[in-house]
């Protein structure tokens, strides 16, 4: 099964599209209860009111974080779907073919077990469904991503100890 980092890329916008839609639906249903007249302060002790809307706030930031993602995701993919449609391949030598990048898928063999990772972006720490195959997203600060940057197929990682079996 060969996943390629577009199958990927569009799995991880439908996935913060998701995800900035249930934030900002709860920002609004917070900043709503917030505003609600029936959750004004009955006594200077009552802060329902008030808890709401530190709520609603930190949802709705939470949302405009993810907006972002959502867009610098959509530019990747837009661009690499414009490179493709165009017949253009990364041209690399011999040196730099194979060296994993962010937008590489790469397998890990973690002990007996084999995971895939997708070095994404800013946005990471979440798991996508791709032709069935779970895939972890990493930010490319993450310190895994960190370890994997511009290694290649057989190297060895420190932490967690394992193997890079397949990089895409």
């Amino acid at each position: 099964m060969n996943i390629t980092r577009e199958t990927v890329l569009a799995a991880v916008v439908a996935h913060l599209e998701e995800r900035y839609e249930r934030l900002y639906r709860a920002s609004q249903t917070a900043r709503e209860e917030a505003t609600d007249q029936d959750n004004r302060a009955e006594s200077k002790y009552d802060t329902r009111s008030l808890e709401a809307g530190y709520l609603a706030n930190g949802q709705a930031m939470q949302a405009e974080a993810t907006a972002d993602s959502l867009r610098e995701y959509r530019i990747f993919l837009s661009e690499l779907t414009e490179a493709a449609e165009r017949g253009d391949t990364e041209a690399e030598d011999d040196d730099n073919a194979g060296v994993i990048r962010t937008g590489s898928v790469v397998t890990l063999r973690l002990g007996a077990l084999k995971e895939q990772f997708f070095i994404g972006l800013d946005s990471g720490g979440f798991d996508v469904e791709v032709e069935g195959a779970e895939i972890t997203v990493l930010s490319r600060s993450s310190p895994l991503a960190g370890q994997l940057l511009g290694k290649k197929k057989g190297a060895l990682i420190r932490q967690p100890p394992g193997q890079i079996v397949a990089v895409g």
